[in-house]
């Protein structure tokens, strides 16, 4: 099934915190140990990156080059649609920053963690993060676009 999963996020500074913890994740393993799901996560290195699990098989990882813009709000959204091609998409301030294919079906979601990552447990990202929005359909660009625009402006 597609899902889309979205927040506004903002990372104050490049000191402190912990990268590669979750920004936004998405669920579906029965036992939280993350063998499938979809999240939106920062590296130390100050970039935005989407990613998504099938399967327990690797991670299908996008976009390392949206660049964190620390002290403003930014718009982030991934979307993976499985009946698409590419089918796994990655939008920043409604902005189609990459794209990719990843195979497999992921299974009902069961969880979400926001600010961190579900398997990690208490460990978290130092990023302040408002306006989640989880969706069971595929939105497209123009809807990451008009979504940014809309939430940037509170």
């Amino acid at each position: 099934f597609p899902v889309t999963i979205g927040c506004v996020a903002m990372r104050p500074d490049t000191t402190g915190g912990v990268a590669g913890y979750g920004v936004l994740t998405l669920d579906a393993s029965p036992d939280g140990d993350f063998t499938n799901g979809i999240y939106i996560d920062v590296l130390s290195s100050g970039y935005w990156y989407a990613g998504l699990r099938i399967g327990g098989g690797g991670y299908q990882e996008l976009a390392r080059t949206a660049p964190v813009a620390y002290g403003v709000p930014q718009h982030l959204m991934a979307v993976y649609d499985p009946d698409a091609s590419p089918n796994f998409k990655f939008y920043v301030d409604g902005i189609l920053i990459n794209s990719g294919n990843a195979s497999g079906t992921l299974p009902t979601m069961t969880r979400v963690a926001i600010g961190t990552m579900a398997a990690r447990g208490s460990d978290s990202s130092k990023i302040h993060i408002r306006d989640v929005r989880i969706s069971n359909i595929a939105r497209d660009a123009s809807y990451a676009l008009s979504s940014a625009n809309a939430l940037l402006s509170l």
